[in-house]
């Protein structure tokens, strides 16, 4: 995992309902980067609170792109949204 290199990793966006609630939170997932660069298998392990911050970092871990390691590498990513 370490040598794995990234093309695009762009940031989950505020949820606006977060936003306007001005909720903070956090979101841990686990996904596999396979052999040719994008993401698979996107899987929330914990999120607090539940059912805001998901969707976020799920859509937007779906679009990263690495360089293409040649084998699946799962890895593990908490994204911590504070206001």
């Amino acid at each position: 995992a370490a040598s794995l290199r990234t093309i695009s990793t762009p940031q989950p966006p505020y949820p606006r309902e977060a936003a306007r609630s001005r909720a903070s939170g956090s979101v841990t997932v686990q996904f596999t980067v396979t052999a040719d660069g994008s993401v698979t298998n996107i899987e929330v392990l914990r999120a607090r609170p539940r059912g805001l911050f998901e969707r976020s970092v799920e859509e937007t871990v779906a679009t990263w792109r690495f360089e293409a390691p040649g084998e699946p590498v799962t890895l593990t990513r908490t994204f911590d949204f504070r206001m």
